[in-house]
């Protein structure tokens, strides 16, 4: 702290010391490390601590995913705390998980592509790729649970790798319900159906040969009803 010439006091950036005049003072004039060589929080960063007998100390909050969204299809919209890129041109469940635990208590990764292409942005669309039923009931079942991997791959605008472990859980929906009971029951059913109609059919057929009358509005009849 000094006194300027028109009697007022100025403050010394960099000198370590902070009497309020500035929004931090940490020592050095250097940018980059949360506080700036003007003397002021660096975007991100949290500056305390400092008086007029000790200088700051300054903290970055790190982006992190406030939320996700799942829409009827079951894609994803992840929501971040501040606008991010991607490190690289596409993201997998080595850098980003998407997975689901099952009945057994195994978790099953889901496959998704990234479908946001205009960076910086808060919003992150996962179009994923379900190749099994997601069946409903369990309340387990149908979260799906979003996790950073901490492979450096998504940074903030500040270019900051986001929050180690940063996730989020969203509800789905249930995808192609039906269960291998009813599975079995509906393709047995299926066959004596299909069954049923070609020995309706070669009847018919022999019933025709014999009375030599057409019998093809008897089978279009029979077909409509299957």
């Amino acid at each position: 702290m000094i006194v300027g010439t028109n009697g007022m006091c100025v403050e010394t950036c960099g000198d370590g010391y902070r009497f309020s005049l500035t929004g931090c003072d940490d020592g050095n004039l250097k940018d980059g490390d949360g506080c700036s060589s003007k003397c002021m929080p660096e975007p991100g960063y949290i500056c305390y601590g400092g008086d007029h007998n000790n200088k700051d100390k300054c903290i970055y909050y790190p982006t992190e995913i406030l939320g996700a969204y799942a829409n009827k299809y079951n894609d994803i919209i992840l929501n971040f705390s501040r606008p991010i890129y991607l490190a690289k041109n596409s993201l997998t469940n080595k850098d980003l998980r998407l997975y689901l635990r099952l009945k057994n208590g195994n978790f099953k990764d889901i496959e998704y592509q990234i479908k946001t292409y205009d960076f910086p942005t808060n919003y992150l669309y996962l179009y994923t790729v379900f190749r099994d039923d997601i069946i409903g009931g369990a309340y387990y079942d149908n979260i799906l649970k979003i996790e950073y991997q901490n492979t450096q791959s998504i940074i903030d605008i500040n270019r900051k790798d986001i929050k180690k472990s940063s996730y989020a859980r969203v509800w789905i929906n249930t995808v192609d319900f039906f269960p291998d009971v009813e599975k079995q029951d509906a393709e047995l059913y299926g066959k004596l159906s299909l069954g049923f109609v070609f020995a309706a059919i070669s009847f018919w057929w022999t019933i025709a040969e014999f009375t030599k009358k057409s019998v093809l509005p008897s089978v279009f009849i029979l077909l409509a009803f299957q």
